[in-house]
């Protein structure tokens, strides 16, 4: 959720250009202290309360059944409205810890993921190769048993102890059990079931008659990818002025939707859910 937040800063001031114009020219918090008043908190956002009892915390519309894998769409923002194209994708593929969450503790067979490189960064993902060509494209992400070509990409990631792999590989060593996490370029997904995380600006609501806001939802989803049906969302919201100083002014965003454990919703088969941190 804190990535997600700061991406999350960064497209605030797409949205409310004039204003952020304002905020970045200023050299210091002081400056824009003496420019900005701060809001008296607590007044009504009568649309942020509506969606808070209409659509916040977690709903299952359907259940779905247990599953050998899923697709893990990349984190997306739709800054012009939930009806609109998106506007920014993040860079998507399974992420060191959370493939060892979910291939290792969860048990899941497999995860399919868009993954979107960025060519002059270092290896971030088990799809990339180390010799750092642009690697973009749909993969599969499964254990598969310790073949020296084949583990090339995550033996770098522990060596390097990319965002703290190498601790968390180690901490799982008996699981592993001697082998690995690899990457395959597949044509397409397989997966019926599609995992989503999505940011989206709902309204720009005033507050207390002052413009400069805007109302953004955190949604969590599990899709069915045949039907386009969403069986389970999970969505909290937030308020924020940047007519104001003091700019955050309400929000409704529940435990179960901070950290959403789709797994529970969307179960692999024979799930076994072990404690990690």
């Amino acid at each position: 959720m804190a990535a997600r937040w700061g991406r999350h800063l960064v497209a605030s001031f797409l949205v409310l250009a004039p204003v952020s114009v304002l905020l970045v020219s200023c050299s210091s918090y002081q400056l824009a202290r003496a420019v900005l008043p701060i809001a008296e908190e607590g007044k009504p956002v009568p649309e942020l309360e509506e969606l808070c009892k209409t659509e916040g915390g977690v709903h299952v519309y359907q259940q779905p059944p247990s599953v050998e894998g899923f697709v893990l769409k990349p984190e997306t923002d739709y800054l012009h409205g939930p009806d609109q194209p998106a506007t920014d994708q993040g860079w998507g593929g399974c992420s060191l810890n959370e493939c060892l969450r979910y291939l290792i503790d969860y048990g899941y067979d497999f995860v399919e993921a868009q993954y979107n490189d960025t060519p002059d960064a270092l290896p971030r993902d088990f799809a990339d190769s180390v010799d750092r060509h642009d690697d973009s494209g749909l993969y599969r992400y499964r254990l598969v048993p310790r073949e020296e070509r084949q583990c090339k990409t995550f033996d770098w990631l522990v060596k390097h102890d990319v965002a703290g792999f190498s601790y968390r590989v180690r901490d799982r060593k008996a699981q592993l059990g001697g082998r690995c996490i690899v990457a395959e370029r597949i044509p397409g997904f397989t997966a019926r079931y599609q995992v989503e995380r999505n940011t989206i600006i709902r309204a720009q609501p005033d507050y207390d008659g002052t413009s400069g806001g805007f109302l953004t939802e955190y949604q969590h989803v599990i899709r069915d990818r045949k039907t386009g049906e969403i069986m389970v969302k999970g969505s909290g919201f937030s308020y924020q002025n940047l007519s104001y100083i003091n700019k955050h002014l309400g929000n409704c965003i529940s435990d179960d939707v901070n950290i959403f454990e789709f797994w529970k919703y969307l179960p692999p088969v024979g799930y076994r859910a072990v404690r990690r941190n």
